[in-house]
This record gives structure tokens, sequence and C-alpha cells, in this order.
């Protein structure tokens, strides 16, 4: 597994008509998904023949009356993915143990140092995967970040605007090669 040691990223992903019968975590997994894809897409040539698609353990976050989250895992199969929790800190979230039951801590998170991430020389917050399902009555709009000390926190992943989806990220996505 290889990782950017700098963000990525940092458009905003506007999705006409993205509710449209998706549930909201669809919506929040398809505008970190998409993003994950612009930034694979935006690789050099003699780059992007390297990486590898790999099966993603994703928390299914769409539950809108369980602030437990447990609603159990999908694979997809990518080029580059956004981290998850238990991927980057090493324990499960509070609300997606089922996730992270079937993964382990990438060693180079182990540091927290490591996790503080710099867009243009400044700290930022960036997303990881795994949907926070605490904020229940948004369920799948939150998704766990890791902020600018490094550590866990959870952020708005974007918002509905009449038919319009608009969302925001930075990205420090991991691959296979």
């Amino acid at each position: 597994v290889v990782g950017f040691k700098e963000l990525l990223c940092p458009t905003q992903y506007t999705h006409e008509n993205a509710y449209n019968g998706n549930d909201y975590a669809s919506i929040r997994e398809m505008t970190i998904r998409h993003n994950c894809e612009i930034i694979y897409n935006s690789l050099p040539d003699s780059l992007r023949p390297i990486f590898k698609k790999w099966e993603i353990i994703v928390a299914n976050g769409n539950s809108s009356t369980n602030s437990s989250g447990n609603t159990g895992t999908q694979v997809i199969n990518d080029y580059l993915a956004a981290p998850a929790y238990k991927e980057i800190f090493g324990v499960n979230s509070s609300n997606h143990s089922d996730e992270g039951e079937l993964l382990t801590q990438l060693a180079y998170y182990s540091a927290e140092s490591n996790r503080i991430k710099k867009y243009n020389g400044e700290d930022m917050d960036w997303f990881l995967r795994t949907p926070n399902n605490y904020f229940y009555y948004k369920a799948g709009y939150y998704a766990y970040i890791v902020n600018k000390t490094g550590s866990a926190s959870s952020k708005l992943t974007g918002y509905q605007n009449d038919d319009m989806y608009c969302a925001y990220s930075y990205l420090s996505p991991i691959g296979c090669i």
C-alpha cells in the first residue's frame, strides 16, 4: 500500500440531482470516490499503470436512525481510496466497528506526526472513507476526518442545495502497486 505525503484534490465536486433516490451515505461515498478518481486520472501517464485495482472494505453508513452505525460493510474495487478510520488510528471508530474488525492500521500512520497533512504549506483537515453516524440526523453526510493536529474528528462532506449536491474535500488517498 502506498500513500501521498501531501493533500490533493481541494476541488468542489458538484453533482446535479445527487439525491435522486440515493441515500445520503451513497452520496458521501460517491463524492469521496469521485475525488479519488480525479486524483488517479491526474497522475502522469507513466505512473498510472503501476497502480492496481484492489478490494477496499467500506462501511455501509446508510442508517438514518441508528447512531451505532454498524450497518455492515461492502467491498469496492478501485485504484485509489481514502483511508479508513482503523487504517489511520489503529482502533475501531466508535460507530463502525464492523469495518474496523476487517482492517489493520497502516504502520506509517502510527506516528501522529505522519497524520498531519499540508496543502500549499498549510495544515489542513482531510477526509477518511469511514462515515460517522453519530450525527444520525444527517447520516451519510458526515465522515471522519484527520484534523490539522493529526487527531480524529468529524466533518460535513457536503450539502444539499435544491437539486444540487455540493461537496468539498481534501484527500490523501492510498493505493496498491
